[in-house]
């Protein structure tokens, strides 16, 4: 999972984590320096299985939450005060019940605001996330204020700053909004903007309306959007120094590369559904947050069927329950893939999650794109993509290709990301694609199956099965 620890939901989209274990050294990077890929074939370089490990989710931006209280939902129907306290193990100061209604006015949730008596005690609060009151795996999680970080993006890369910055706080004031700050990012490498910033406002009493709607700039259509901005970048839209800054985080913060004419027309096409169709499982259609299930269940079927193992196959519940509540009690999928790993080990399985290079060296990630292909010769794959804007908006149709903005993005932002089944590549319109099945039913794509860009990063993780 690379440095996002944590998937959300997208629009059609489920979550799916995972993590890594083993490092060797890296070599230094210098964010200033480009990689240039025609120095070096991608061939002079292999893909490392345990260079880039996952870390552990980055912190909350402290400045988009009320520091002492938690939310908490999930709790039983009748649930007392007393017992939200014993489940805090008496650490918790107050407790605020909200009951959820439908329209024959028949309590349906409940969701509470606690109240800790310091920030510590809220941050202790957060480990009791998913552990169980009565039947009920509780949701825990932090409460927000009235502060938002919006996207802003689709202006003019050679805008000058300040004018740019200006424009915004005109307009956001106009709609009665208190602008705090603006990020505008730059590329290191040649000083244009990149053609998106950041805003952190103050949105008290605000309607959504007001905040969302297009911004016209010369005559071009703005979008504004809703935005997790990586806790690395706060230092900047505070205009703050960062003096914690390591190697580590420097590489993070690396754009990721947009190889320009490394790739021509031709190249090979391999389709499980050409080679072996019995394997390709049936398109369905998900019917909550599981496609983390749907393309695990899948990738370990095809890998007994190639066994010539005929049954009995894992089946989405099964592994839901296996994983346990805890692990998908936010109700957006599964937080981290790896916690599907100890299940998968009892069943005879073992799992390994292969995380996308960082940095911006073309080889790097040419490698890992050829260590893609070499496990998907055994067998089609589970896989974790990024949910960015261009694909949360892709309609299924041709390949999706993603735009310079979207791969800059993903460097800025912590996206939702999806699962998804990998089954083969080849060559469409001059363009080299993954093909993949999707879980959003026969009448998505080309039933059911999609395709994507090669050699744009788009696949962020990649799941290795082995039967013991």
């Amino acid at each position: 999972m690379e440095d996002d620890d944590e998937t959300g939901k997208g629009k059609r989209h489920g979550k799916g984590i995972p993590a890594h274990e083993n490092r060797r050294k890296k070599p230094k990077v210098d964010p200033t320096e480009s990689s240039r890929a025609d120095d070096t074939d991608a061939s002079d370089l292999q893909y490392s299985t345990s260079r880039w490990p996952s870390t552990s989710p980055e912190s909350e931006i402290d400045q988009l939450y009320v520091p002492k209280c938690l939310a908490a939902g999930n709790f039983p129907l009748n649930v007392k005060e007393h017992e939200v306290m014993k489940f805090f193990e008496g650490k918790a100061q107050k407790v605020e019940f909200a009951r959820i209604r439908n329209k024959r006015n028949q309590v349906v949730a409940i969701h509470s605001l606690i109240t800790f008596d310091s920030v510590e005690g809220a941050t202790e609060g957060l480990k009791y996330n998913g552990q169980m009151l009565r039947e009920s795996s509780i949701y825990v999680t932090r409460q927000g204020n009235s502060r938002k970080i919006l996207c802003v993006s689709g202006f003019d890369g050679k805008a000058e700053e300040e004018m740019m910055k200006k424009q915004l706080w005109t307009e956001f004031a106009s709609r009665g909004v208190e602008v705090l700050k603006i990020f505008l990012p730059r590329n290191i490498k040649t000083g244009l903007c990149l053609g998106f910033c950041y805003i952190l406002l103050e949105t008290k009493d605000i309607k959504p309306k007001k905040l969302y709607q297009p911004i016209t700039i010369d005559g071009v259509k703005i979008a504004v959007r809703d935005s997790t901005l990586r806790t690395s970048y706060l230092p900047e839209l505070l205009g703050k120094k960062n003096v914690t800054e390591t190697e580590k985080s420097l590489l993070k913060k690396v754009l990721l590369p947009i190889p320009p004419g490394l790739h021509d027309a031709s190249g090979e096409t391999f389709l499980w559904e050409a080679t072996r169709p019995d394997i390709i499982p049936e398109t369905v259609k998900q019917d909550s947050n599981d496609c983390w299930a749907i393309a695990l269940t899948r990738h370990h079927k095809a890998l007994l069927q190639l066994q010539n193992i005929v049954g009995p196959f894992l089946t989405r519940d099964q592994l839901k329950r296996g994983v346990g509540p805890a692990h998908v009690v936010s109700g957006q999928g599964i937080d981290r893939l790896k916690n599907a790993v100890p299940f998968m080990k009892s069943i005879g399985c073992d799992m390994q999650i292969h995380n996308r290079p960082r940095g911006d060296d073309v080889r790097e990630f040419e490698a890992f794109e050829e260590f893609i292909e070499l496990l998907l010769k055994q067998g089609p794959l589970m896989v974790n993509v990024e949910c960015t804007p261009g694909f949360s908006d892709f309609n299924g149709e041709g390949i999706y290709l993603p735009s310079d903005s979207d791969i800059y993005l993903r460097t800025f932002e912590k996206f939702p990301t999806h699962c998804i089944l990998l089954t083969g590549y080849g060559v469409k319109d001059g363009k080299q694609y993954w093909r993949l099945q999707d879980s959003n039913g026969q009448d998505w794509g080309e039933g059911g199956f999609i395709m994507m860009e090669r050699h744009k990063c788009l696949i962020r993780n990649v799941v290795e099965l082995k039967i013991a």
